[in-house]
C-alpha cells in the first residue's frame, strides 16, 4: 500500500510506529475491515468505513469480516474510493457519527469528574445517586446500546456479591454510582 500510495497529491504515509490514536487523529476517513480502531475512530469524531469483501489475514484461514455495527459503512473493496469520496463531501455523515456516539457512549468526558464525585460521596458519607440503567430517558435505542444495557446489568449482578468486603463494598458503589451517573447524563 505504501509502494501504491507514494508521492499522491493528500496522502500522508506514516511511520509504522506511530501512536494508533495520533494516526486516527490525523485521518480524515478510517478505512479497515472489522478492527477495534473502527470504533475508536467514531469515538474519536472521524467517520469510519468498513470493507466487507477483505480477508481477515491474521485468522487460519482467512475469512470474510463481521462488523454489525451500524455507525460504519460498508461496502465492498470495488466502491471504496467512491465511498471515501463522499464521506470526505458529505458533513451529515460526521453529524450522524456525532449523534450515534452521543447516544450510545453519553459518558464520554465525564469519567474522571464522576469518580471524584463518587469519592467524594463515600469521603464524606453522603448518599450515592441510585439511577437504574432501564430508566434512562431515550427516544431511540439502538442495538448496540441494548447490547452494552444487558452486559452492565450483568456485571452488576455478578459484582453484587463483593458486599462480603467494605473494600469491595466501595469498589461495587464506585463502579454502580460511575456506571448509573454518566447514562443518566
Amino acid at each position: 500500500m505504501n509502494e501504491k500510495s507514494f508521492g499522491k497529491k493528500n496522502v500522508y504515509i506514516l511511520n509504522s510506529k506511530i501512536n494508533i490514536y495520533d494516526a486516527i487523529n490525523l485521518c480524515d476517513v478510517l478505512v479497515s475491515e472489522e478492527s477495534s480502531t473502527l470504533y475508536e475512530a467514531m469515538l474519536m469524531d472521524k467517520p469510519v468505513v468498513a470493507v466487507t469483501d477483505w480477508l481477515v489475514p491474521d485468522v487460519k484461514p482467512p475469512r470474510l469480516p463481521q462488523f454489525p455495527y451500524d455507525f460504519a459503512i460498508k461496502i465492498p473493496k470495488a466502491k471504496l474510493k467512491e465511498t471515501v469520496l463522499n464521506v470526505l463531501q458529505n458533513k451529515n455523515y460526521l453529524e450522524k457519527i456525532k449523534e450515534y456516539r452521543e447516544l450510545n457512549f453519553p459518558q464520554l468526558g465525564y469519567a474522571a469528574k464522576n469518580v471524584m464525585d463518587v469519592i467524594d460521596c463515600v469521603i464524606n458519607g453522603k448518599k450515592l445517586p441510585n439511577t437504574k440503567i432501564e430508566e434512562l430517558p431515550i427516544k431511540k435505542i439502538p442495538r448496540e446500546f441494548k447490547r452494552s444495557v444487558a452486559r452492565r446489568k450483568w456485571t452488576a449482578r455478578k459484582y453484587s456479591l463483593a458486599h462480603m468486603s467494605r473494600f469491595g463494598e466501595l469498589i461495587y458503589k464506585i463502579y454502580h454510582s460511575v456506571k448509573c451517573r454518566s447514562l443518566s447524563k
